[in-house]
């Protein structure tokens, strides 16, 4: 414990009025005027347009958004729960390892479709060509993308034993997390809802409440899985009514 508050001591500078002063002062950059000659366009020699309308480059542009986000040393975190998965006692691999490299990422997910608001690009995103099923999906396939990913040695441990059911339950708990990081960041506007109920959330997988387990530590059978995709389609079809209605009275 005091370890890490030495080491959060050294990072955290909020209250160093000098240090933030003189970081203000590197950031300051001489514009420089830069005059070039004007040069002629051939309409003819400048290459077709192809438009994409599907939502493959959304994906991959929300995927490294994800991804990029955050201190690139958190990675080195992320990278010894991802390698823990592979060597922890499965059953605790999958109710203690599981949600906590999950929640690592809750500022990830947090914002994951709030941040055009919180930005202001929102009056651009949202006159795309179709924002829901292209914008909005695309946020959504690509932050259950990463949670499978983090998830891949928990689920290579289960196919090699011919645990299905568990995989299943961690593709859907994957889905949970991401569909209701959408839900409440729409429903409310912003992310700390979602960030305190899923904190919450975690504490409770952690502490064995069986009711609040969402990706299969506790709960398993076809009854489950059922009622797990059911919460999971409210949430998915109340988060794009509630952005369509958001679009359409911008």
């Amino acid at each position: 414990g005091f370890l890490l508050i030495f080491i959060s001591s050294k990072l955290f500078h909020r209250f160093d009025v000098g240090r933030r002063v003189s970081d203000r002062k590197q950031k300051v950059v001489e514009a420089v005027e830069v005059r070039q000659q004007p040069r002629d366009i051939h309409l003819k020699s400048l290459p077709v347009a192809q438009p994409s309308l599907g939502i493959v480059p959304f994906v991959k542009t929300e995927f490294l958004m994800l991804i990029r986000k955050g201190p690139l040393w958190f990675w080195l975190i992320n990278m010894g729960g991802f390698v823990a998965l592979f060597f922890v006692p499965i059953e605790y691999a999958h109710r203690f390892g599981l949600p906590v490299i999950w929640f690592l990422q809750i500022n990830r997910w947090a914002d994951i479709a709030t941040k055009e608001k919180f930005f202001g690009t929102h009056y651009f995103t949202y006159a795309a060509f179709k924002p829901l099923q292209r914008l909005l999906t695309s946020q959504i396939v690509s932050g259950w993308m990463l949670a499978v990913l983090l998830a891949l040695p928990l689920m290579l441990r289960y196919a090699m034993i011919g645990e299905g059911s568990n995989i299943i339950s961690i593709l859907l708990g994957a889905l949970f997390v991401v569909s209701f990081a959408v839900f409440s960041g729409i429903i409310t506007g912003g992310k700390r809802f979602f960030e305190i109920v899923y904190f919450m959330l975690v504490y409770c997988n952690i502490s064995g409440l069986p009711f609040a387990d969402y990706f299969g530590a506790f709960n398993h059978g076809m009854n489950y899985i059922v009622v797990l995709i059911a919460v999971i389609g409210s949430m998915l079809v109340l988060a794009y009514v509630a952005r369509g209605w958001e679009i359409r009275n911008q």
